[in-house]
């Protein structure tokens, strides 16, 4: 791993701009709690010794080993906690922190939660493992709980930590700002395997969540009232019992941006992502190989006459499994989503809908493409009854759909064995979708039109000039 990322440059720069020089207090393992921590032979030996001893915007930097922990680690004033500082140099600096390679963990001992916030503060840089709420009176944030206050989390681990909600880190009326973190094995007994946000907002980018679970909803992240981002995020093997990998609910409208959803399941709703009572924006994403009863890809559902208006842009859905309904995405009654350029192909569902299962709602797809997906009946698109009309225009639909600029062509994908849904030169969904409301960029961030007019599908077609010939 490199030893800085650019957040963590920038943050570094910034602090040093608004603050001058901050107080740098150290800790290592084989340090003393009746030391002063002014350097590294003065260390401390806790985590928590050092935020005592801290005053609003000191840093406190941790040599690599790990540290035990009996009672939580409670962070009461505005300090910076920064792993990664190696064991094996005499006097570490810090352009010698490396978090990858010199791992710095806080273990709970599966007895405790690691850490409070209850004033705004940083952790950077650990690894925080095996901590446990589930027997704390407010059960929540196994490895951290960030209450009415602010937090700063880049570049840590959190691994094997439980509660009942949000397995690894709860945010409940504050900000968190999490960053290059990886979630591996988190459980929670309710909801939010690895995150939950509620009543709050979060921004959470450049993150992994594998094999994180939720006995009810969002293996990996569940929001409740919530707002901030989700960007360029992997999801992998996450479980939960109505969103696998993410479970937006009551008006969260966390928007969902070049994420990668694979693998996935959901023993009831939405393989990757329930949506319910929200509305976010889905944008650039890929939904591969994810599978639920209904929905395997997405389920969005409206609840107590809350709005369930997602748009989904810019995605490919491929290869997603749904036991009952919805290989692709499910649609439950009077939701209105709007699919606009995505794709759907290879999804197949045991009864309806192999791409698309509508119930009595009316969803809007345009310039997208439905290829190759499988059903018992409804390959491409299930409507349950008469009342159930989807608006669809300007789409590729394999067997042919009523619609303006509809087409039943081959897309003339250029691998679509091997997931690669780019179109090939001469496929009949390049220049024939429609302008009105396309985005101007595509899953690739290629901008739209390139050629004549709109293509259809996740892919605008790119023409390039080789040896005199085209090739997308």
């Amino acid at each position: 791993m490199k030893r800085f990322t650019l957040v963590a440059i920038c943050l570094f720069v910034l602090f040093l701009a608004n603050n001058g020089w901050a107080t740098v207090i150290y800790v290592k393992t084989d340090g003393s709690d009746t030391n002063g921590g002014t350097s590294w032979a003065d260390s401390f030996a806790t985590i928590q010794k050092a935020i005592d001893s801290a005053g609003d915007n000191d840093q406190i930097w941790v040599m690599a080993g790990t540290y035990r922990i009996g009672d939580q680690i409670v962070i009461d004033n505005k300090v910076q906690i920064y792993g990664g500082f190696p064991d094996d140099v005499p006097v570490p600096q810090w352009s010698d922190r490396d978090w990858g390679a010199y791992e710095t963990i806080v273990d709970g001992q599966n007895s405790v939660r690691c850490f409070y916030f209850h004033s705004p503060g940083t952790v950077d840089g650990l690894t925080i493992k095996n901590c446990d709420a589930s027997g704390a009176v407010d059960p929540i944030g196994g490895a951290m709980q960030i209450d009415f206050t602010s937090a700063f989390i880049f570049n840590c681990t959190f691994t094997n930590n439980r509660a009942l909600n949000g397995g690894a880190l709860y945010c409940r009326q504050g900000h968190a700002d999490i960053a290059n973190c990886n979630f591996s094995d988190n459980s929670a007994t309710g909801a939010g395997g690895a995150i939950e946000v509620s009543d709050t907002s979060a921004d959470i980018s450049n993150c992994t969540f594998s094999g994180n679970t939720a006995i009810h909803s969002g293996g990996a992240i569940f929001t409740d009232e919530a707002d901030g981002s989700i960007t360029n995020c992997i999801f992998t093997d996450n479980t939960a019992a109505a969103g696998g990998a993410i479970a937006h609910t009551w008006v969260s409208g966390i928007p969902i941006t070049r994420c990668n959803f694979s693998g996935n399941r959901a023993t009831g709703r939405g393989g990757a992502v329930y949506v319910g009572e929200s509305s976010p924006e889905i944008t650039n994403c890929i939904f591969a190989d994810n599978e639920a009863q209904y929905g395997g890809g997405i389920y969005n559902s409206e609840r107590e006459m809350r709005d369930t208006e997602p748009i989904i842009t810019n995605c490919i859905f491929s290869n997603n499994y749904a036991s009952e309904e919805g290989g692709g995405m499910y649609n439950a009654a009077d939701v209105v989503p709007e699919v606009m350029n995505c794709t759907f192909y290879g999804n197949f569902a045991e009864q309806v809908g192999g791409a698309i299962s509508n119930h009595d709602c009316n969803p809007v797809i345009t310039n997208s493409i439905l290829w190759n997906n499988a059903a018992s009946s409804a390959n491409e698109i299930y409507n349950v009854n008469a009342a159930t009309i989807p608006v669809v225009t300007y789409c590729d639909v394999e067997g042919g759909y009523t619609g303006a600029g509809n087409i039943n062509s081959d897309p003339l994908f250029r691998d679509a064995a091997n997931d690669d849904f780019h179109l090939q030169l001469g496929s009949p969904c390049i220049d024939t979708g429609t302008s009105i409301g396309a985005p101007n960029n595509d899953i690739d961030g290629d901008s739209r039109p390139r050629l004549h007019g709109y293509d259809m599908g996740a892919d605008e077609y790119v023409l390039s000039i080789i040896g005199g010939s085209g090739s997308g």
